[in-house]
């Protein structure tokens, strides 16, 4: 039964590297599993950018693809990271990018979406609708992590931000800038530890 699953996944993953290398050459897609994976984790992100930027413009959507299936394969844990990279990099591939990772990571659609939005806000409804074609049944989770994602993106955005809709019950988020109000004072965990308690 494992086998029967990783068989699976394992032809996702070679499916996808395989679509996304029709437009690069075996060589190209060597060097760019070569990069990716020779970087540590954290910097990871950081050469998935310069790989795509860098890419002819031809490529640069295949060459997104293939730097975001190198950099789950080699450091799963950059999974949003990584795809946050590549759609800021090149926002044509956001479609071909959620696809990919949906079927990389179909336990983590959810949170693919919200990335992808997060990255991509003007590509929503692309996002959206290539989710719901590969997980109908997660279509509504897929529509409260848009809804949260421009929830969120309002309030960081500026000091007010505008009404909220149906899923969250209506309201207004306020933020006040510069913080406001006195920080919070340590508080140690031993008695007799805070010099300023007797």
């Amino acid at each position: 039964m494992n086998a029967r699953i990783f068989s699976s996944a394992a032809a996702a993953l070679v499916a996808a590297a395989l679509s996304a290398a029709a437009a690069l050459s075996s060589g190209q897609v060597t060097e760019i599993n070569r990069q990716v994976s020779s970087a540590k984790t954290p910097e990871a992100p950081a050469v998935v950018t310069k790989l795509v930027t860098s890419a002819a413009k031809e490529n640069k959507q295949a060459t997104a693809v293939a730097a975001f299936i190198a950099a789950f394969k080699s450091h799963p844990a950059t999974l949003t990271t990584a795809l946050t990279a590549a759609i800021q990099a090149c926002p044509a591939a956001t479609e071909k990018l959620v696809e990919t990772a949906m079927n990389l990571a179909p336990d983590s659609s959810s949170t693919i979406v919200r990335t992808a939005v997060e990255a991509s806000p003007e590509q929503a409804k692309v996002i959206r609708s290539t989710a719901a074609k590969l997980d109908p049944s997660k279509t509504s989770s897929f529509d409260r992590e848009i809804a949260a994602a421009a929830v969120s993106r309002r309030a960081v955005g500026g000091a007010t931000a505008s009404p909220v809709g149906g899923a969250f019950g209506g309201g207004t988020v306020v933020t006040t800038p510069g913080g406001g109000g006195t920080p919070p004072t340590q508080v140690y965990a031993q008695p007799g530890g805070d010099p300023r308690r007797q």
